[in-house]
């Protein structure tokens, strides 16, 4: 299973953590379609696309503007 720590970057991620997510920043990568995952909040409250693409185009940013993603959890067997 592979997880991921999010930061939140606007006020509505910043709400969803602290309520929904109850305060835990990792998240279950539940799908990887290459520029974006799909991801899901280790208690399964709360789930959502989180954009890894970089840069603009015609349209904005393509990158998240609620979630940064700080760093992935490597699986430890004991």
């Amino acid at each position: 299973m592979r997880k991921v720590v999010v930061k939140p970057k606007s006020s509505k991620a910043k709400n969803r953590l602290a309520n929904i997510m109850e305060g835990n920043p990792v998240c279950i990568v539940e799908q990887d379609w290459g520029d974006d995952l799909f991801l899901v909040s280790e208690n399964r409250k709360y789930s959502f696309w989180h954009s890894i693409r970089t840069g603009k185009n015609r349209f904005g940013d393509k990158t998240s503007k609620d979630w940064e993603i700080i760093t992935e959890i490597k699986d430890v067997i004991l």
